[in-house]
């Protein structure tokens, strides 16, 4: 026997990417259905991974959704689509500086500017992407009776968490469905039929991950308090002794410079303010790139370094995700959820530029980022956030 499920979806934040190159959404076919079903493959990884080994996994998740030697046992399609109006993240402005030559900057237009920043212009690149608002598409699924509350589980996770495009987990492209029934804020045990209490696994899974909800407000204001929240955690300083910005108080710039010190060539900021050599913010997702900004007197600072899993790899993704959950079209809630993901190996890789030859192995520490994280979200949301056990 078959079931089905047919849905309505709106975008409530703005779409970014999502079409076969990156960052560009494909105005012929902007809801398409491989990268739908690469979201859901991932949540039912998250909701049902609880297998022995990889083998018994991907041999679960192919009789549902389908590999190169079989049909998907799920059936999608989009049945109607709406993309929006696409908005530029940036804009180009040319000016003349002091020196009296033309000079070309960079601005944002759409907030949040932390997370859209990929699709600002830069130079080489004049080019904005855009981002994509107020879009819609119907959504239908066909599914075989055994999988059909599997299957509903994972689309309330994929609307609750995830979204439609790329940088789903800074909150692009985040979804609120009309008619699935019983779509409430998560609540303690949500999906207690999913997993096990005392899963731990080589791959991402849903049980005894970390939910944080704020209170409810315009989605557009419930995405950016999230963001911002974030962006400050990420971006803490000391007061500045002069210019604009203090120094960081994270670890990472003065173990970078340590590393890079040329004998006999001091850099601008020579002393340190911090004393671990340590990089406590891979946790947060890898690669990191590292960019010292020009110091205004000329004196010298590392080139960029790019902070990888090893030598031959670079990615890992983050397991927060910050977006905001929607209850209606208008309205959401702020949210942080730490996803159960095992954590980046503690020896890392620093390269330089992108010169192999300058690889350095270093570490991330023993400091939890993500739980100090979610507690500072909490606290800065109180008394209106509520922790969410799953």
């Amino acid at each position: 026997m078959i079931g089905q499920f047919c849905l309505d979806l709106h975008i409530v934040t703005g779409v970014y990417g999502g079409g076969v190159d990156p960052g560009k959404s494909d105005q012929n076919d902007p809801f398409r259905v491989p990268s739908i079903r690469g979201h859901l493959r991932f949540w039912w990884r998250a909701l049902y991974g609880d297998h022995d080994t990889h083998e018994k996994l991907k041999k679960a998740e192919d009789l549902r959704w389908g590999s190169t030697d079989k049909h998907s046992a799920i059936t999608i399609e989009v049945l109607a689509s709406n993309p929006g109006q696409g908005f530029d993240i940036g804009r180009t402005e040319t000016y003349t500086g002091d020196d009296g030559k033309q000079h070309t900057k960079f601005t944002s237009i759409l907030q949040p500017a932390y997370v859209l920043f990929p699709g600002m212009p830069k130079t080489g690149k004049p080019e904005s992407f855009q981002l994509y608002k107020n879009g819609s598409f119907r959504l239908r699924l066909t599914v075989p009776i055994p999988y059909a509350s599997e299957l509903e589980n994972v689309l309330k996770a994929w609307i609750y968490f995830g979204g439609i495009g790329a940088r789903t987990r800074r909150g692009c492209g985040a979804l609120f469905c009309s008619n699935l029934p019983k779509m409430q804020p998560p609540r303690d045990g949500a999906f207690q039929d999913v997993g096990s209490a005392t899963m731990e696994r080589d791959w991402t899974v849903y049980r005894n991950s970390r939910l944080i909800i704020g209170p409810k407000q315009p989605t557009q204001q419930a995405w950016e308090r999230a963001i911002e929240d974030y962006r400050k955690y990420r971006q803490d300083r000391f007061p500045p002794t002069r210019g604009k910005y203090g120094r960081s108080r994270w670890p990472e710039p003065d173990a970078i410079r340590k590393i890079r010190q040329i004998p006999g060539i001091p850099w601008a900021h020579n002393r340190p303010v911090t004393i671990e050599d340590e990089f406590p913010r891979s946790q947060f997702g890898l690669p990191i790139v590292f960019h010292f900004k020009s110091d205004p007197k000329g004196r010298p600072d590392p080139q960029d370094n790019t902070l990888r899993i090893n030598s031959e790899l670079d990615r890992f993704a983050s397991p927060l995700i910050l977006k905001p959950l929607a209850c209606s079209v208008t309205e959401a809630y702020p949210i942080a959820l730490a996803l159960n993901t095992p954590e980046p190996p503690m020896e890392l890789t620093l390269r330089q530029k992108d010169d192999k030859s300058t690889d350095r192995i270093v570490y991330a520490g023993p400091e939890n980022s993500i739980s100090d994280f979610l507690k500072k979200f909490e606290e800065n949301l109180k008394p209106h956030a509520r922790r969410v056990t799953l």
